[in-house]
């Protein structure tokens, strides 16, 4: 037959890589069929079958797979490997199975099949009661040639034998109870062998029984002991093998600064505008204080206020020049600051209905007295005419300010001690009850806290030299914050990651440190808008397939494992552990070997 052009090998489950590889190598055959039946738990993926085609087309070779198999055709094509399908012409030799030539001239002795003799022991012997008759029942003749206790078979089947023996035995065995002195008595004899049993002894029947119980039992421990002994074999062989893989992958840590918005506006992270939603949220806190003021005067003020000139006369309006006296009902004149005109009235279902205008007066002489409540003005300048009834004015507030002589005033000494003292005290309760509002979830921007006050006195803000014996500040204090959630920071942060390619995804994962820092370029509440800046540190890690790694070292041994693994660049530090004790190389079912990658980011 002519020599075949390719190699087959039959793959199994229990092929060895190494020693497959090994015969490939060893081969000079370019073209080698792998056999394989069924599907292969270390081929079984197409990961694992490219990674074998790899190594042996390294070496100038080609394979191809020859199955019947559809699961094990599916995955060689999906690993481009060829397939080829039937009954090869040569028979494949396996890489794992040793053939023995037989040797000529050697013939395997085989072991005679014994035939047994069952035993009954009987009741008492009718010519000797103090011995038992045992029937032995063979499936051969017994004869009689050695009458010492030891059997020969003759081919005559169906023949039963009847013995006396003893009521004890001397060492307890079958063999040894029929000894030289207890000979097998037939019915011809029965009369000598009588004689010859009361000189050798007696034996009884439950000593015979007894030994062939304690002979089964020795038996049955050491069937016992054999199955222990294969079971531990076979346990310290096939199950307790185990390799542990500690692997702690390169890491390296960058600093990234990335800008985006916090928009209060929108609801969902837009990645176009590199915008996040974002909250704003307020807290505020009112507190009216009242201090005596620190500062005197001599001052000679005049009173002021404002009073509402009323114009029932006609339909024409009514111009007042500056310094136009007005006379309250208690006789006090003022005078009104700026010239006014007072529209005309106007007739509403036959009725005059006055028009009115507002104006500021200040009083006609300086002192305290002119510091009046509300009251009803007249013009004395219209008193000779018909318009002295027709046009009026009313105040509804009290006029202020007059004062003449030394007086109390408030100083900015005062202002600022009030301003100091609820800014201790207002605002660290507006920050805090502002921290309880943050909802789950969201995080502050502390660089967007802002904290204000608005001072009034009775609805005026108060000024430094305002005469007035007590300073009244009614105070509102305001704290603002910008709220974002972290996760849509993040999101935002990966999707800028990706589309700058800042790590190759092939080589590199992210790892679990990462730390932001939030810094304010700018910020608009009126907007809703804060621009801000992501200053963020990010630590990268190397990713480990394990499957091509334990395909690469499965078999070898712990100087082979080593080496492989310290030429690996993505390894930082490398742990390698066998047990038992004299287990020396990586088992070959994956499921023997833990791999424990150990990331220190």
């Amino acid at each position: 037959m002519a020599e075949l052009e390719y190699l087959n090998i039959s793959v199994t489950n229990n092929s060895r890589v190494p020693l497959l590889l090994k015969e490939i190598f060893a081969s000079d055959k370019k073209v080698i069929h792998l056999h394989i039946d069924e599907p292969v738990e270390w081929l079984r993926t197409e990961t694992q079958l490219r990674f074998l085609n790899h190594k042996i087309e390294e070496r100038g070779k080609k394979i191809v797979v020859v199955s019947n198999n559809q699961e094990v055709i599916a995955t060689a094509r999906s690993a481009s490997i060829d397939v080829q399908t039937g009954i090869p012409e040569q028979q494949p030799q396996s890489s794992n199975v040793l053939e023995i030539p037989k040797q000529k001239g050697v013939v395997k002795k085989q072991r005679q099949q014994t035939t047994g003799a069952s035993i009954t022991i009987s009741k008492k012997d009718k010519t000797d009661p103090s011995k038992d008759r045992v029937v032995v029942k063979s499936e051969y003749e017994l004869s009689d040639k050695d009458a010492t206790g030891k059997f020969s078979f003759s081919p005559k089947r169906g023949t039963t034998h009847n013995f006396s023996i003893q009521k004890q035995f001397s060492k307890g065995f079958f063999s040894k109870a029929l000894s030289k002195n207890k000979q097998p008595q037939t019915s011809q004899s029965s009369t000598k062998q009588t004689a010859q049993n009361e000189k050798g002894g007696k034996l009884s029947a439950s000593a015979f029984l007894n030994g062939v119980v304690q002979r089964k039992k020795l038996t049955a421990v050491c069937v016992v002991i054999v199955v222990v002994c294969i079971l531990i074999i076979f346990f310290a062989t096939s199950v307790l093998p185990s390799a542990t893989i500690k692997l702690t992958p390169y890491t390296r840590e960058e600093s990234i600064a990335y800008n985006f918005i916090a928009d209060a506006n929108i609801s969902t992270n837009d990645f176009q505008q590199n915008s996040i939603p974002s909250q704003i949220i307020e807290s505020t806190e009112e507190k009216t204080y009242k201090v005596p003021t620190g500062g005197t005067q001599d001052v000679e003020e005049y009173a002021e206020g404002e009073i509402t000139i009323y114009n029932e006369y006609g339909s024409e309006s009514q111009t007042l020049v500056q310094g136009t006296r007005f006379a309250a009902s208690n006789g006090k004149v003022f005078r009104i600051i700026d010239q006014v005109t007072v529209p005309g009235a106007t007739l509403s279902g036959g009725k005059v209905v006055p028009s009115s205008i507002t104006v500021k007066v200040r009083a006609y002489e300086i002192g305290e007295s002119y510091n009046i409540g509300p009251s009803s003005f007249s013009i004395p300048g219209f008193r000779t005419t018909d318009k002295y009834y027709k046009f009026y004015g009313e105040s509804k507030n009290s006029m202020t300010g007059g004062a003449s002589g030394i007086r109390k005033i408030i100083t900015q000494e005062d202002i600022d001690t009030v301003r100091r003292q609820a800014r201790e005290e207002l605002f660290s309760r507006v920050q805090a009850d502002l921290r309880k509002k943050i909802p789950d979830g969201f995080i502050a921007v502390e660089e967007t806290l802002r904290s204000d006050f608005d001072t009034q006195k009775e609805g005026q803000q108060p000024q430094a030299g305002d005469i007035a014996d007590e300073l009244v500040m009614k105070i509102v204090a305001r704290a603002r914050i910008v709220l974002i959630r972290e996760d849509d920071a993040s999101a935002l942060f990966d999707q800028y990651l990706v589309e700058n390619d800042i790590y190759d995804n092939a080589d590199e994962e992210l790892g679990d440190t990462r730390t932001i820092d939030y810094a304010v370029r700018e910020n608009e509440y009126s907007r809703g808008v804060t621009r801000l800046t992501m200053n963020v540190t990010q630590s990268f890690r190397r990713t480990i397939n394990t499957d091509l790694l334990f395909a690469e070292i499965a078999g070898k041994n712990a100087v082979e494992v080593r080496r492989i693994l310290s030429e690996k660049e993505e390894f930082q530090r490398v742990y390698l552990r066998f047990w038992p004790f004299w287990v020396k190389t990586v088992p070959s079912d994956k499921q023997d070997v833990e791999f424990d990658i150990q990331y220190i980011d």
